[in-house]
């Protein structure tokens, strides 16, 4: 089949997401597919933030990195609004790329898997391609939730990453199949970091976003109980709302390609999440990676993390809880539970899950025509 994804997360920055990792696994399947993120425009320059590197890469036009996977970080005047304005403004700013990605699938596309809802006026530009949606939180705003919603119920299939998101779909769109997807793990490029044993080990890290939904009073409790003990902090932060212990670094954004060493040299992997109402409905892709990389993790409490189930994670409250929970894994060896389950989460499979998923709700027979 020929699959244009429609993510929020653009590839070639500091994050690297689900959709980026079942675009490739797609791709490996056979189909021919092009990952495509958030349009760009002058008005993000205002905000600083990836604005560069996206800048960069929608100068590039369409990405090719193997005969059947391509990234595109569009350009157009002004931002998506998550509004039906938007199918204008993608419609001016198509031209210049329309092209080039039926060129690459070969003709329109047959799938259009949406996880960022303001591309939703893609099916305008493409109205022959199947709409599957994919939610990886529930939504932060009831704008959010509208442009959900507007995804949902034209959708021939809905994907989410945990029970509680896929709930929260399905209520927009009574009977359509759905499937519950968690993220997973790249197995190969986690294990690709040189063995360590654990008593060469020292230290607690995370990797990731350092937002509203990260709890920065968790990490200062932990560190204090622990003050000779290093806390990597990994993610795009140059300092903290609040006072941090000494031994908490914040190291700026870190390359994927660099995680599998960053996690080899700690014990203990940390997911320290606030009682933001989005937060109980994430899949964190770092559970797995950091179980892969053979770390014990602390995280905090969530109706999705509760249904992990997992010896090497544990799982808490209150900051005074994480701390101690913290302390405590430091010094426990872990006992491969977490790493068996890392490996029943690997990004291949989650790929051939959702590729059996797309195939039952587009047929062969309905793509064939829709090519023709």
């Amino acid at each position: 089949m020929r699959i244009l994804f429609a993510s929020h997360t653009f590839d070639g920055g500091p994050f690297k997401v689900g959709s980026h990792h079942l675009a490739a696994g797609l791709a490996a399947l056979g189909h021919h597919v092009v990952h495509i993120s958030t349009p760009v425009s002058p008005l993000h320059a205002l905000g600083a933030g990836s604005f560069p590197d996206r800048a960069r890469l929608a100068v590039r036009g369409l990405r090719v990195t193997s005969d059947r996977l391509a990234h595109l970080v569009p350009a157009q005047l002004l931002p998506l609004t998550s509004t039906r304005a938007d199918a204008l403004a993608i419609r001016s700013a198509a031209r210049p790329w329309w092209g080039s990605v039926t060129r690459f699938l070969g003709g329109e596309p047959d799938v259009l898997l949406i996880d960022q809802p303001k591309l939703l006026a893609l099916a305008a530009l493409f109205p022959r391609a199947a709409v599957i949606t994919r939610a990886t939180d529930l939504p932060a705003s009831d704008r959010e939730a509208e442009a959900f919603r507007r995804c949902a119920v034209i959708s021939r299939g809905l994907v989410a990453t945990s029970a509680l998101v896929g709930e929260r779909l399905r209520t927009w769109a009574t009977g359509v199949p759905s499937l519950v997807l968690r993220n997973g793990v790249d197995l190969e490029h986690i294990e690709s970091a040189p063995a360590r044993d654990w008593s060469a080990r020292r230290g607690v890290v995370y990797v990731g976003a350092l937002d509203e939904r990260f709890d920065w009073e968790k990490v200062a409790a932990s560190a204090e109980l622990l003050p000779t003990v290093p806390f990597d902090l990994w993610g795009p932060a140059t300092s903290a709302p609040i006072a941090l212990p000494p031994n908490v670094g914040l190291r700026g954004p870190l390359d994927y390609a660099l995680l599998p060493r960053a996690l080899a040299g700690a014990r203990v992997g940390l997911l320290p999440l606030t009682a933001a109402p989005s937060n109980e409905g994430r899949s964190p892709m770092k559970l797995f990676e950091y179980l892969a990389g053979g770390l014990r993790v602390v995280a905090s409490s969530t109706a999705t993390l509760r249904g992990i189930g997992c010896a090497d994670v544990s799982l808490t409250t209150s900051a005074a809880g994480f701390a101690s929970a913290v302390r405590a894994a430091h010094d426990l060896l872990p006992t491969g539970d977490g790493a068996a389950l890392a490996r029943s989460f690997s990004w291949s499979g989650r790929a051939a899950a959702l590729d059996e998923f797309v195939r039952s709700v587009v047929p062969a027979p309905e793509a064939q025509a829709a090519r023709s």
